[in-house]
């Protein structure tokens, strides 16, 4: 009986977790790994995006503002000669990439509208009201322009103001209409590689 009982419970099997523990530097390792994983998943989850949305709305606004620029500068010509006012090329130029820094941003704004109903109407609609919107926005800053005696009178005074909403509105419409089409894609593109990852 005695025998019986000293070998029945083997000693190996009453503390089977001894062997397998791992050394106290390699579970403070351990430790610290875990610790730092959901940082780095917060990471690659919410930073990542922010920066690349924040990069692409200035990438757009920068090429809305290089396009109205562009557009201004041959819709009047401000290089051929110096208009009055102006007292230089130099200055007709500088005035011309003013405007256009309040074109981009006011075609930014027609963005708002149908950015938050993108997942419910079409592509070619949100262009369209894009396009629109831009270039409603732009009529009412010349025709602002030209009732107000602090615009630049360059640009909006006399018949000036037509000149800008029959040539430069178009040409900064259809481009807003063009890189909506564009940023669209993308974001569509990048959701589809995000869900279904190769």
């Amino acid at each position: 009986m005695g025998l019986a009982s000293e070998t029945s419970v083997p000693p190996l099997e009453r503390c089977p977790s001894d062997s397998r523990k791992l050394p106290v530097s390699q579970n403070a390792e351990l430790e610290a790994v875990n610790s730092e994983m959901p940082a780095s998943r917060e990471n690659n989850g919410q930073v990542a995006p922010t920066a690349k949305i924040v990069g692409g709305i200035s990438l757009v606004l920068l090429l809305v503002w290089l396009v109205s620029f562009g557009a201004t500068v041959w819709a009047y010509a401000l290089t051929h000669g110096v208009y009055d006012p102006s007292p230089s090329i130099t200055y007709q130029l500088i005035l011309a990439a003013k405007v256009s820094v309040v074109t981009a941003a006011l075609s930014a704004v027609t963005w708002i509208w149908p950015v938050i109903r993108g997942r419910r109407i079409s592509v070619a609609r949100i262009a369209l009201q894009v396009g629109l919107g831009t270039q409603a926005i732009l009529a009412i800053l010349a025709v602002v322009g030209w009732l107000s005696p602090i615009s630049p009178s360059l640009f909006f005074a006399e018949y000036n103001w037509l000149t800008f909403i029959l040539e430069v509105g178009p040409v900064v419409s259809a481009t807003v209409m063009l890189l909506t089409i564009c940023a669209i894609s993308v974001r569509v593109r990048t959701s589809a590689r995000e869900q279904n990852p190769a």
